[in-house]
């Protein structure tokens, strides 16, 4: 059996989250220290302890993040991790990555 790639999907911090209004977030804070903050701001924190095996606590941890990104809207997210350093960005249209709208 294969190893399993981080960037295959089996890692919660390097992945697409839904939003409330069905956009995306993409949410790359696989070193430890940005998912914890990421934990922190969306208070999660009661997730921390599985940060110890990120990828063997795939589901719980997804799971998690899945619940919380999907009670808010893109421009929620957008604005309330603006200035944080957790590692999550907007999935942008086309439109919005041409015209910067």
């Amino acid at each position: 059996q294969a190893k399993t790639r981080w960037w295959s999907g089996s890692h919660p911090f390097y992945a697409l989250y839904p939003t409330s209004d069905h956009r995306l977030v993409a949410v790359s804070a696989i070193e430890k220290h940005l998912a914890l903050q990421l934990l922190k701001e969306l208070n999660l924190s009661h997730l921390i302890p599985l940060l110890e095996d990120p990828e063997k606590n795939n589901e719980i941890l997804s799971q998690g993040l899945k619940k919380v990104f999907q009670e808010k809207t893109l421009d929620h997210w957008k604005i309330t991790l603006l200035h944080k350093e957790v590692c999550v960005t907007p999935v942008l249209t086309i439109h919005e990555a041409i015209t910067g709208v």
